[in-house]
């Protein structure tokens, strides 16, 4: 006893005391400090800023411990947080090296189902489904039987989701047989997913009685839930059951179903079954009738493949409903858009997923996508280039009615203020219609003597000789007073009333020649012949148009006649050229002042 307490008091006494206890003492720190950095790791989202320090840091001092068992976790944290697909591959290598020390098959299957979820994470399927049957060959399902069976399940969803419904439904099946056994949550809520799965797989394999049943028995599993979990179960019940009633035609039935199903998936924060809800509404309300408001649930639809870049097989059959609406509609436009993003989804998925070119080919032929983009593009820009004429025509209308409109507002101005000076015009005659009388007081010798008496003579009543105006001769006074006399008689006995009357008739009248009748109209009247006899026969319909009511209510026709012109046409441009307005304008202003 004595020895041994001396030996005791040697070890304690000694150097080698001290280091033992600091060693222990060390890997008890550093031990504790593994545990928390997987602690920060296990509660800190990958997208923390601090959560590459922490993972890196934590394999660091795996390393240094040499703690192969940690070690191996940290690279797995590595492989799920890494975007780099070069160091992925770098995490991977490091863990297969360590998984083959370790020995154990529990490694193995962690490190396969880790790249399962690096698969699923790129969309990879056949990948995804490579690795889980990976994982599956080392699990005993006597030994491990609920991770064997989960792992089936797994195998089983992605055979789902890559369209193989009748593998699908057998792993299912397989695992239902499992998880029914037990009533504790985790077999029940295992038992619940893989009866559910088979309803999903029977109502795609149009097995709709079937998948119905299913849905009725699985249902009765739900005693063995809390009320939260039962909700939260209920709600992806309720859409599987929306989708057999959708198969049924039972279309108010299965919106029921999902407006029950929505708000606990939402809550759930499960985009993918909350955008599954989204267009099963559409198909309902489209077969309702209510294209509108099914075309507003299969455009979010859209909106999840715009914003997130996600889009389910299934889902690609919203943009054939959008097409064939806004075909209906004739936007050509909107019918562009979701060809082009139905032909993006559709390249997407056969670059990726070949194993669904056979569906692609069957419901999506690219080829005919393609040329009905080509035909819409050619029919829109058709569109455009109407619309670019459309619109410069237009504009040239526009400037052109308004320019007419200026013109014609400026014209009837014009008209109003040459209207105002006719009727001025006829009154200042009427005042003069005493002094109008041309008789022998006239200061006729003056008109002889006066050189520039000619001036009013029109241009073709002179002879031009190397640019120069030759005068005609004056006739002589005694002619001159005799004109006088006889167009005084010619004028009070109306006779230019006459239709068609002439020079010749005039002159005959006169007892002279035409010559000097025009002569001495262009010299005294100042004005030709036509002239002459036009603002004889104007200013008297100016004169009656004054008095005589009812001459206004007669036909243009019928004035030119009884003023004595042979048609309508030459009473007008007569009218026109004495008063500088039309005849029907005329007689309308003098309408309205009555």
């Amino acid at each position: 006893m004595r020895g041994l307490c001396n030996e005791i008091h040697v070890f304690f006494s000694s150097k080698w005391m001290y280091s033992t206890i600091f060693c222990l003492f060390c890997a008890c720190i550093s031990a504790q400090n593994l545990e928390e950095l997987r602690q920060q790791m296990d509660t800190m989202s990958t997208t923390n800023s601090n959560y590459e320090n922490t993972l890196q840091q934590f394999i660091n001092t795996s390393k240094k411990k040499n703690d192969k068992q940690l070690l191996f976790d940290g690279y797995l944290r590595a492989i799920k947080w890494s975007k780099d697909a070069v160091e992925q591959n770098a995490y991977c290598d490091s863990a297969m090296v360590l998984a083959n020390k370790l020995g154990e098959d529990i490694y193995w299957i962690r490190f396969f189902q880790t790249k399962s979820f690096i698969a699923l994470v790129d969309r990879n399927y056949p990948k995804v489904l490579e690795n889980q049957l990976k994982a599956l060959d080392f699990l005993d399902p006597k030994e491990e039987p609920y991770l064997y069976n989960k792992a089936l399940y797994s195998i089983g969803a992605t055979k789902l989701y890559m369209g193989n419904y009748r593998e699908a439904l057998s792993y299912f099946k397989s695992a239902t047989t499992y998880f029914k056994i037990q009533t504790d949550l985790s077999h029940v809520k295992g038992y619940l997913n893989c009866i559910r799965s088979e309803a999903i797989c029977n109502y795609y394999l149009d097995n709709i009685s079937e998948a119905r049943d299913l849905l009725v028995l699985g249902r009765k599993a739900f005693r063995y839930l809390d009320k939260n979990d039962s909700l939260q179960e209920n709600a992806y019940f309720d859409l599987t059951q929306a989708m057999v009633s959708f198969k049924e035609e039972k279309y108010q039935e299965s919106n029921e179903l999902l407006t029950n199903a929505l708000p606990e998936i939402v809550l759930n924060e499960d985009f993918a079954n909350e955008n599954l809800i989204y267009f099963y509404f559409g198909k309902n309300y489209w077969f309702l009738g209510n294209k509108e408001l099914a075309v507003t649930y299969f455009k979010k639809i859209d909106d999840l493949f715009t914003n997130n870049e996600y889009i389910n097989v299934h889902f690609l059959k919203a943009y054939t409903y959008l097409i064939d609406f806004y075909k209906q509609e004739n936007n050509l436009e909107k019918q562009l858009y979701f060809t082009n993003q139905l032909l993006t989804a559709t390249q997407s998925f056969q670059k990726t997923q070949s194993y669904l070119s056979d569906y692609f080919h069957a419901e999506f032929d690219t080829k005919l996508l393609k040329e009905e983009k080509q035909k819409l593009e050619d029919q829109i820009a058709r569109k455009h280039l109407f619309l670019v004429l459309i619109s410069v025509v237009g504009t040239l209308l526009l400037v052109s009615f308004m320019v007419l409109f200026i013109r014609n507002k400026r014209m009837k101005k014009a008209y109003r203020q040459r209207y105002k000076a006719v009727l001025e015009q006829i009154e200042v005659r009427k005042s003069q219609s005493k002094s109008n009388k041309e008789t022998f007081d006239y200061d006729w010798s003056s008109m002889q003597e006066n050189a520039n008496w000619n001036s009013y003579l029109y241009q073709d009543e002179f002879e031009l000789t190397t640019d120069l105006k030759v005068k005609k001769e004056v006739l002589p006074l005694q002619l001159m007073k005799e004109l006088n006399e006889k167009l005084i008689c010619f004028e009070t006995q109306k006779m230019y009333l006459k239709l068609d009357f002439t020079l010749n008739e005039l002159a005959d009248y006169c007892k002279t020649n035409r010559s000097y009748l025009s002569q001495y109209i262009n010299q005294v009247k100042q004005m030709s012949f036509p002239d002459y006899i036009n603002s004889l026969r104007v200013n008297l319909l100016l004169d009656d148009l004054q008095t005589n009511y009812q001459l206004r209510q007669l036909k243009t026709e019928i004035i030119a006649e009884k003023y004595g012109y042979s048609n309508r046409r030459s009473f007008s441009n007569a009218f026109i050229k004495i008063t500088g307005i039309s005849y029907s304008y005329f007689v309308q202003e003098l309408k309205k002042e009555a």
